[in-house]
């Protein structure tokens, strides 16, 4: 049986630690979506993968006046950490 939960939690954790970098990369490529049509593509297909798991923790950001007025994205970042957050929980469970 703990081989099987060690598995899992391995798998869950990949997947996780997968989403965080597809994150990464679609924060660096945003930069130079505009600049190179190639990028651009690129970056509108990560922005596919991760939009929907950047969706709730855009809404928590745009009810922050403060973290409107800054020309960053603060979801992309709060969703890497509670994805990270989460990633270490799946470790807790084994």
């Amino acid at each position: 049986m703990n081989t099987v939960l060690y598995y899992v939690c391995r798998v869950a954790s990949s997947f996780l630690s997968v989403v965080q970098t597809l994150l990464v990369l679609r924060a660096i490529l945003s930069w130079f979506a505009y600049a190179n049509p190639t990028v651009g593509r690129m970056y509108g297909a990560l922005a596919n993968l991760t939009e929907p798991i950047v969706v709730p923790f855009r809404a928590i950001t745009e009810r922050i006046p403060f973290l409107r007025a800054i020309p960053l994205d603060f979801s992309i970042i709060l969703t890497w950490f509670a994805l990270e957050v989460l990633r270490r929980l799946v470790w807790m469970l084994y």
